[in-house]
């Protein structure tokens, strides 16, 4: 996204439109997101829009000839 467009609630709007139709039209109970740690504005993000932290998972990504932790978050209809 062009910077002149952070910081104004688009994302977060969509985000919650999303996962509403996701629970409402499509039935879905759960819906996951991985982040990595180093990736703060994204975790953020998904905390304010109802996301819970579930956990770490150590060394679970492998990418760019290196291993990854990752955030796993959720949220449950």
């Amino acid at each position: 996204m062009n910077p002149d467009h952070w910081n104004k609630r688009i994302i977060s709007g969509v985000l919650r439109s999303v996962t509403k139709f996701c629970f409402v039209r499509l039935f879905i109970n759960r819906i996951e997101a991985d982040v990595m740690p180093v990736n703060v504005c994204c975790k953020y993000l998904l905390l304010k829009c109802g996301l819970a932290k579930e956990g770490l998972l150590r060394s679970w990504l492998f990418w760019d000839q290196k291993y990854w932790d990752i955030n796993m978050l959720s949220l449950i209809k």
